[in-house]
């Protein structure tokens, strides 16, 4: 099984890259790379795992629309936007090999 992780950048750049086992097997150091820093699990409503810098509105980092948007989260409170990478981790579609 692989795992898809989804990188989504402030400025709307998104990378995909792949890594093996479940999503719950991605390291935290990979993790903590990805979004620089502490990781943040973001709660419910949002259905798919997915991390943020858990200081990162300490650190001033720029709001993630792009994120908030593939996400469904609100954006019509600014003190609870989503702000720097975003990381979703999902199964990776199997290729039939």
């Amino acid at each position: 099984m692989k795992t898809t992780l989804t990188i989504i950048q402030p400025d709307g750049t998104t990378t995909i890259e792949t890594a093996q086992g479940r999503p719950e097997d991605v390291s935290l150091e990979r993790l903590q790379g990805l979004v620089g820093g502490y990781i943040e699990l973001l709660p419910p409503p949002v259905s798919k795992r997915a991390y943020v810098n858990e200081e990162g509105r300490l650190q001033a980092m720029d709001p993630n629309f792009a994120a908030m948007e593939a996400l469904g989260w609100p954006t019509d409170r600014p003190g609870h936007w989503l702000v720097g990478p975003v990381v979703i981790l999902e199964k990776a579609v199997s290729d039939g090999t």
